[in-house]
């Protein structure tokens, strides 16, 4: 995974139980994640909440740990950062 450049959007919420609900909305299909990051999000809002050219090693080990498992254009499990709860897919 050294070198690896990927783009990741993000989904942050205030805590665990919101941010499961709004991972089964999106994967039950009934959101979007798009729609899920500009209706639901107190994180960043810009781009969808979607972030470039993400180097691999620039990840924390905790992004690192909920990304790697995840398919391409897959959706992580929520996972606390900074005492918050975050969703993000795997571009």
């Amino acid at each position: 995974t050294s070198g690896r450049v990927m783009t990741v959007q993000m989904l942050v919420l205030s805590d665990e139980g919101s941010a499961k609900a709004v991972r089964d909305a999106v994967a039950s299909g009934k959101m979007s994640f798009d729609d899920a990051v500009l209706s639901r999000s107190i994180g960043p809002r810009e781009n969808t909440g979607t972030i470039a050219d993400v180097r691999w090693e620039e990840l924390a080990p905790d992004w690192q740990g909920a990304v790697e498992p995840v398919a391409i254009g897959g959706m992580t499990q929520p996972f606390p950062v900074q005492g918050k709860w975050v969703n993000t897919t795997n571009g």
